[in-house]
């Protein structure tokens, strides 16, 4: 069986919720209430950058201290190996991860953020339909025409 493995920045929804607030963001009229955290949070990095629409927080199951926990990520790279090696891993200053930086960087997207950079296998992930934000010609992340189309000047 195939393996999927993902790079990205990993949050609770507590710490996005907490940087949502930092940023003025409201999404229920109760401050603890933290579902809708994630859709603000995205949509206000979207009005930032358009590019973001691609990189856009999900939600993502993994197994941790033996137990199946739901956090979010940022997810900036991946791929399905048949064969993948055991120590392979993503790096933040390579590929489309140091894209994504450049870009948040230039967006002044608060960097708390991104502190906690992660190779993930196997992830039980579910992209999150968003159609706020979204290209007009959507382009697979990562191909040559995205990069072309998305190129930092």
């Amino acid at each position: 069986m195939a393996s999927k493995i993902l790079g990205g920045y990993l949050l609770t929804y507590q710490e996005v919720a907490d940087i949502a607030h930092q940023l003025g963001l409201r999404w229920n009229s109760d401050p603890e209430v933290l579902l809708g955290c994630r859709k603000a949070l995205n949509r206000w990095m979207i009005d930032q950058d358009p590019v973001f629409w691609y990189f856009r927080l999900q939600p993502i199951g993994f197994k941790e201290d033996g137990k199946t926990v739901v956090k979010l990520i940022f997810m900036t790279d991946g791929t399905i190996e048949d064969k993948a090696d055991p120590d392979f891993r993503f790096y933040e200053d390579k590929g489309l991860t140091a894209n994504f930086r450049e870009r948040t960087l230039r967006a002044n997207i608060p960097e708390e953020l991104f502190k906690n950079f992660v190779t993930v296998r196997n992830p039980e992930i579910c992209f999150v339909q968003e159609r706020y934000g979204q290209a007009g010609r959507y382009l697979p992340l990562g191909s040559r025409a995205w990069w072309n189309e998305h190129k930092l000047e």
